[in-house]
């Protein structure tokens, strides 16, 4: 039995983004109030990509208690369509964005931060918000992944689903750039924001790949399961993944 209810931490990091949210969403910064508002920052579209993640599984959770014993079988229809969106979104938007957020703002704010992160936002954001925003992301979605089980959509999916929204988010970038006919070095920062993501998909190829040569030689059970993009679905028993989901 875990420490903490893994149901229980799913509450709580919900909380903590709506936390987090509404602490930024408070504070009176000039780039609140052009075109766009907070939605033209990757950061901002992560943590309601995380708060919309954590919410789902909060709902499953619910609804895995009440489906418990009930022997519905509409009931359960739903509820494995809700496990396999959460599962779906974890794979292909909250993992992935996740990662890349951390990893490359830290990255360059290492490298300059001048160009990610002006001292100047130091008077607008406090540090434990910026820690929020860019840091406690990782650790609250390895925990999810370490408390729960998932099964993940197929390689070609998860693909199609993780290029459509970088596609998406650059169309976007390029219709701000139009509405606000802003030029310079951040104005083209967002287009180069999505190359790194373009690494990123290669780094979990290769990782796929690995983790599945290890499955094939029996030494897979040494390595963390991470929700790559090339995990094939198997399909689980309704009833295997309700007794999972409400063991406390």
């Amino acid at each position: 039995m875990a420490l903490v209810p893994c149901q229980v931490l799913r509450v709580a990091i919900l909380l903590s983004y709506c936390s987090i949210l509404c602490n930024y969403k408070a504070i009176e910064m000039p780039s609140h109030q052009t075109y766009g508002g907070s939605w033209k920052f990757l950061t901002f579209i992560d943590l309601v990509i995380q708060a919309v993640f954590f919410g789902i599984c909060v709902l499953t959770d619910l609804s895995s208690l009440l489906t418990r014993g009930s022997g519905n079988q509409e009931q359960e229809r739903q509820l494995k369509k809700l496990i396999s969106l959460r599962d779906w979104m974890l794979a292909v938007l909250a993992f992935p964005v996740g990662v890349f957020v951390v990893a490359v703002f830290w990255i360059i704010y290492a490298y300059d931060r001048e160009m990610i992160y002006p001292k100047l936002l130091d008077n607008f954001i406090p540090g434990w918000l910026n820690h929020g925003m860019h840091t406690t992301v990782l650790p609250f979605i390895l925990i999810e992944m370490r408390t729960s089980h998932h099964a993940y959509p197929s390689r070609s999916s998860g693909l199609a689903a993780i290029c459509t929204f970088s596609v998406g988010y650059i169309l976007w970038n390029k219709e701000y750039q139009r509405r606000t006919r802003f030029e310079g070095e951040v104005h083209d920062f967002g287009c180069r924001y999505m190359d790194f993501e373009v690494c990123l998909r290669c780094i979990e190829h290769c990782f796929i790949n690995f983790s599945e040569t290890e499955e094939r030689s029996g030494l897979r059970r040494r390595f963390v399961k991470f929700p790559c993009i090339g995990f094939r679905h198997e399909p689980v028993n309704i009833n295997e993944l309700i007794t999972r989901e409400c063991t406390i």
